[in-house]
Order: C-alpha cells, then structure tokens, then sequence
C-alpha cells in the first residue's frame, strides 16, 4: 500500500481516517449510552439485585466491543502512516488518547468487570441484600472501592475518547 517514498496513497489514508472516526464514535458514543441512559434507567425501573444482574451482563459484553473498538482504531491510526509535519504532534497525541482507552477497556476487560462480577457473586452466595445499602460486609467494601476505581476509569477514558475524536477529526488525511 506504500509508494516509493513510503507515503501512503491518498485515497488508503482517508479510509483508515474514515474507520478511526467511525470506530472512536462508536466508542465513545456507546460507552455514553451505556453509562448515561441505560443503566441509570436499569437501576429505575428494575430491582436493585436484578438491575446489578444486568450491569454486569452487559459490561461484559460492552467490555469486549470496546476493546475491538481499540484495536482497529490503534491499527487505523498507525495504518494512516506518518502525517505531514505541521499534524504529526496532534496525531500522536491522539494516538496516544487512543491508547489510553484501548488500556482502560483491557483493564475493564481483564481486571474491573471480572473482580466486580466476583464480589456480587460472593455477595450473592452469603445472603447479602444487595438493596440494603446499610450492612457492609468485607467484600461488599472491597466492591464500592471497585466500583469507584471503575467509575474513574470509566471517566477517563471517556474524556481521553472525546479530545481523541476532537483532535482526529480537526484534521484532514492529506
């Protein structure tokens, strides 16, 4: 896909900047849906045990499509190639706001989401009401501090998401 000159052709540069912006849109987008409406109305209209159920069913499965997201995003910005001198300090940056968020979905992935799982499990098994936000055994502790170090993960990567998305798409693929 390289010339001679080791560019890559125009056309080959603007459909890898056309899935970066579509896969960080979906990303972003999505994680917003999910932690904004959905599982606020989860916890509304469902029973607390059951909207827990739920979150984390579908963290699990949103945990996997964000970390898709990552990898064809980081292959898309490094397929881009080397940009022209005057966007080459805003494409790292944003491909290093790409990476960021691509580590916080694996840390979701492989750590945060299996740990909480976990601790609802063993909650679960010890008889713990998960509505009854007065008895706090030992691993009902362990998973608020869980769930806090996700919601700061989660924040982050949305903020890195959207500077990424606002410093890709500011640029043209030349």
């Amino acid at each position: 896909m390289a010339s001679m000159s080791g560019v890559r052709p125009p056309s080959f540069r603007l459909l890898c900047a056309a899935a970066l912006i579509l896969v960080l849109a979906l990303w972003v987008g999505g994680s917003a849906v999910t932690d904004f409406l959905v599982l606020p109305q989860a916890f509304a209209r469902m029973a607390r045990a059951d909207a827990v159920e739920f979150g984390n069913m579908l963290f699990r499965r949103w945990n996997l499509v964000e970390t898709l997201c990552g990898a064809v995003g980081v292959l898309a910005a490094f397929a881009m190639g080397r940009p022209a001198w005057g966007t080459a300090r805003r494409h790292l940056a944003a491909t290093s706001l790409l990476g960021g968020m691509l580590f916080v979905s694996l840390l979701f992935l492989l750590y945060l989401t299996p740990s909480i799982t976990e601790r609802v499990a063993e909650l679960k098994r010890a008889g713990v009401d998960l509505s009854d936000l007065t008895r706090m055994p030992p691993a009902r502790v362990s998973l608020r501090r869980l769930h806090a170090v996700s919601l700061i993960a989660e924040a982050a990567k949305l903020l890195f998401g959207v500077l990424a998305l606002l410093l890709f798409a500011g640029r043209r693929p030349r």
